[in-house]
Parts: structure tokens; sequence; C-alpha cells
């Protein structure tokens, strides 16, 4: 995901801003590859900066904001699948739909661009020719776009990806797009928003219907004028049928009470040809989804201070080095790595000075991962055997694999279409359950004045380790059931009671800022420890070894439940009565 930021105000102000409250802020993560701003009058007397960070996946890397050759200039944050026919597999989404931008001269124009982009996105385009500023979020509301709106005449009006300085935030609901128009005497911000309304729009968490919300509350968005033109999404045109409740034969209504599972699914699937030909056509849909997020990337760099965070990986060697089947070697290694590696590593982070040390192809490869200092090659740099190893993965993609259905499908898809010669990195995320920490320290205390140091130890593995929680279990045995074939990167990403208190209030909370219900939390923590790549090597030769994921494509299954009855519910439904497809779609 970029990142992009607006701000709109008086001259003064503009040429005052301290841009740094920009671009250091927390915003300016979500672009590692590149970043630019640029600013520019509005009119006499309004200026505006554009800020743009950008994270590059595939095509020909492009720097953000982008001009054209009129002065048209584009933020945009996402990726467009379809509906904008220039766009060849090569290319970089931002310049093909800046060019067809750039050849509309009309509202209508515009909107009709817009609305045949399929994919998430979020984007603000300044159109030089009638002066208006664009923006806007897909009808799915899939990429992140807040903005702050001016509480007085000399106060700024802010775009934003996520919170950028101090000012107060609310998210711009995904119900169409915005336009804000200027003049060139204009010594004010037009605190007027035009909105040209997705057809069919609801309000965000409602239901209720856009227009109905409108009439009863107008002042819902200050400053708001809806528009008569409305616009046709092709994604709630075409890919957000109603519901399917078609009940399966009498036959199937009632199975057998030895055949509620898997068994009775494949009986199903082999005595209904129609069902057969739905679940074949799912599959497709499905695969065909994954296959486009994981299309034409372009491959990692072995390093760069773009795609790197120096910040956690500037105290450690790293060493690239990978054998035909993606395994990692190692040059040097002076950490013993059990549960808590990944505390140790923070750890060290915290106490080391802040120098670099990278072995860069730094041995020849042997089966016994032996090191031999005549092997190491001229390119080795300085090497510092106080600090650890971490093994920098190759993958382009990765999973976020809870070991649950959706996360076993989506990586059984991921590997019909990623390079066989590729690894896919699978992400697995376990926070300490509560006081599992406490309790492993008082077992030590107890174990050692009981034995002295001497004797047997009798704990069990869940008391060695407070992060077998369900979901690394889970994650495990989907494992077994994958391609045995692919080179599969098991990453145990472990998460202390006091790293996740830390990071929340550091990172987590201004990212998911400005919600911040219970759930927000929970999910957004995963993700940002999930996203992060860092942690422990649970297969293969390198199995315990720190390990860092430099995938930029993370596939997940989020909303997979809801839309396949995924929740332990829908089964206690379909159970209830010996089965009842019934209870199910009702």
């Amino acid at each position: 995901m970029c990142g992009i930021c607006c701000i709109l105000g008086p001259k003064e102000k503009i040429e005052q801003h301290d841009k740094n409250l920009v671009l250091e802020s927390h915003i300016s993560h979500r672009g590692p590859d590149a970043s630019n701003w640029t600013s520019f009058s509005v009119s006499e007397e309004i200026s505006a900066t554009l800020y743009g960070f950008v994270l590059h996946l595939r095509g020909q890397l492009t720097m953000q904001p982008l001009t054209d050759q009129n002065g048209n200039i584009l933020l945009w944050n996402g990726e467009i699948f379809d509906g904008l026919p220039e766009l060849q597999e090569d290319d970089n989404d931002t310049e093909a739909l800046l060019t067809a931008l750039s050849h509309c001269h009309t509202d209508e124009e515009i909107l009709s661009v817009l609305s045949h982009l399929q994919g998430p996105w979020a984007f603000i385009y300044w159109q030089v020719e009638r002066k208006q500023l664009w923006f806007g979020r897909d009808v799915l509301g899939r990429r992140s776009l807040l903005w702050h709106l001016p509480e007085s005449l000399e106060d700024f009006f802010i775009l934003s990806s996520i919170k950028a300085g101090s000012h107060k935030y609310t998210e711009i609901p995904a119900v169409g797009i915005f336009r804000m128009k200027f003049e060139n005497k204009m010594k004010t911000l037009p605190y007027q928003l035009i909105l040209h309304p997705w057809k069919e729009a609801v309000w965000p968490m409602t239901g209720e219907n856009l227009d109905d919300v409108l009439q009863s509350n107008p002042n819902i968005i200050s400053g708001l004028h809806p528009e008569i033109l409305e616009i046709s999404s092709p994604t709630t045109n075409t890919f957000l049928p109603s519901i399917c409740k078609d009940m399966p034969s009498s036959n199937y209504e009632h199975p057998p009470t030895d055949k509620l599972d898997v068994s009775y699914l494949d009986f199903l699937l082999k005595s209904d040809l129609g069902l057969q030909t739905e679940a074949e056509k799912l599959i497709d849909f499905l695969g065909q989804s994954v296959n486009t997020r994981i299309l034409n990337q372009i491959p990692n760099s072995l390093l760069s201070s773009k795609n790197l965070s120096f910040n956690t990986l500037s105290k450690y060697n790293i060493s690239y080095k990978t054998c035909s089947s993606g395994d990692v070697m190692e040059p040097f290694s002076n950490l013993h790595c059990g549960t808590d590696s990944v505390s140790q590593l923070h750890s060290i982070e915290e106490s080391n000075p802040d120098h670099l040390v990278v072995s860069e192809e730094s041995l020849p490869l042997q089966e016994n991962n032996s090191c031999d200092s005549e092997h190491i090659s001229s390119e080795t740099k300085v090497i510092d055997l106080h600090k650890p190893t971490i093994y920098l993965g190759d993958a382009n993609v990765a999973i976020l694999f809870s070991g649950g259905l959706d996360a076993a499908v989506i990586a059984a898809l991921a590997d019909r279409y990623v390079d066989p010669e590729k690894s896919i990195d699978l992400l697995n995320v376990a926070f300490a359950s509560p006081g599992s920490e406490q309790q492993q320290q008082q077992k030590k205390k107890k174990k050692d004045k009981r034995n002295n140091g001497l004797g047997d130890d009798h704990t069990t593995s869940a008391d060695k380790n407070p992060f077998l929680v369900p979901d690394r279990l889970t994650g495990y045995t989907a494992l077994e059931e994958l391609n045995p074939r692919r080179k599969w990167n098991f990453i145990e990403i472990n998460v202390t009671k006091d790293e996740l208190q830390e990071i929340r209030q550091k990172r987590v909370s201004h990212l998911l800022y400005p919600l911040c219900s219970v759930l927000d939390d929970s999910i957004g923590c995963a993700i940002w420890f999930a996203s992060r790549g860092l942690g422990i090597l649970g297969n293969g030769p390198n199995k315990g070894k720190l390990f860092y994921s430099r995938a930029k494509v993370i596939l997940c299954g989020m909303g997979a439940d809801e839309l396949f009855a995924g929740y332990s519910r829908h089964r206690s439904s379909f159970r209830w009565l010996a089965g009842s497809y019934t209870r199910i779609a009702n």
C-alpha cells in the first residue's frame, strides 16, 4: 500500500508548514521504494502540497506525486486489476491512470474512467484545466483515506492515507467520488464538497440508503453538496449478486449422521453434477483472483535501503545466500534460537550501536553449512561475531497463515500460480496467552529449586513454549497438507505481552486511527506483526533461525468465513437436526 497526502490551505500557512511533520510521520513507512512532494498554487491565496510514498509492486518504478505535461497531478494508492483497456501487463498503474484521466475534459468523462476500475484503490487528482481536486475510494473502501475538515478559515483541509500530524481526522466514507472546485480570485478554501455517489450507495456501518441518510441528517458531512450525477460501479453491478439460498435436492437435506464432514462433501460433489460444476467455477474464480494479485511482481533486490527496515535489521549479520531449493545459508551465527529468539533480537537491537553489518553472498554452497574462512568471498563485508545472523527470504508472496480453512485454500491456490521454483512464506502469528510468560518463569524457578540444577526436566513442550497457541498448532497441521514439492517457509512470529503493548502504542494505534474498537485492535495487531515478517523459521534445514520475510504481497482470508459459512455457529446450525442447509441460509 502506498501513502498519499494532500494539504490545502492559505498560501502563507502552507509555506510555513513543516513538511517533516508528514515526511517523518507513520505515512512514510507506507512507501519504502520512493517518496516525493510538490507544492503549487490553486488560486491567488490558496496553495496545496502533495506527498507520495510508493510501495513498488510491478511495472517501472514511478515517483509520486506524478505530474503530466499539462500539469495534472495524481496520487494513487491501489491496484487496477481490470477496467482500464490501455493498461498492459507490464505497465505501471499510476502512469496508465494519469494518462486516461488527462484525456478527460468533463466531469462525466472522469467519472466514467473511475467507474470502470476494478480493484482496491484510493486516489487524489488535481485537474489543472478546470482547477478541481478529485478524491475518493473504491466502492468497498478497501484502501484507507482520511480527511481533516477545516474548523476555521485559517485551518487546513487535509487528505491522507493515515493520520499525519496532530489534526483530528475521520474516515472518508466510501459512498462515491468527491471533488472541490477553485476559482482564481478565491481567498479562502471553498468549503463545499461535491459528491458523486455510487449508484445504490449505502452509508457505512448502517446499511441505510445514502439518499435517506443525507435527507435525515444533511450535516452528517459538513459542507457536503450531493450531485444528481451518480456513478455505476462495476463492482456493485457485477461481483455482488444476491445471496444464493437455493437448497440442494431433498435427497441431500438430511445426510447420514456418520457423513457430516469431508466424506459427505465428497459424496455431494460426486452425486450432483450441478454442485460439482459450481464448485469448479468457484475454485477457478478464486484462482483468478489470487493470480491477479501476485502476477508480474518485480523480484526482491538483494539489499536496498528502500525495502529494508534498518531500525530492525541494522543490528544483525544479514545473509542472502540461497540454494536451489530456497534454503538460506548461514554465514555466522552466535545466537541460540529458541522460543524467545525474537525477544533476544529486540533486546540486542536496543543495546547495540546502529551500524549496518552485511554478508552478501558470503559463502559457497555447502551441505553442512559449515563456516570456513577460506571460502568467504571478496564481497563479504565486516562480520560482527557479537551479532546474530538473520536470514532474508526471497519470496515475493506471503500468506497470513493461521491454519484455518481459508488460509489453507489461499495457500493451495497460490501454489498453483507462483513459479514452482520460488518459495512462499507462511506467516503464523502467536500472541503469548495471558499469564503464560509469568507462569513459565515461575515454573523455571520451582524447577531450579527442586533440582538445584540437577535431575530430569519433566516439563512439557507446552510449558517450555508459551506460543503453542491453537493457531500455531493448526498452522503446522495445515502445512502438512500443502504441496510437498513447494518450498514453504513457515515463519513463527512470536509476540510477547510487552512487545504487543509497546507496538500497539507506538505503531498500531496510529495506523488504525480513527478506528479504535477491540476487534480493530485485534486484527490490526495481527496484521502488523505478520506484515513486518520478522520471526523464527519453523521448518526446513534452518529451523529455529531468525528469518525476515521480504514479500511485498501478503494474501489473507479475511471475510471468507462470512462469505462461506466458516464460523462454528454455521457448523452448529448445519448439524442441528442432522444437517440443515435451510438454517445456514437463514
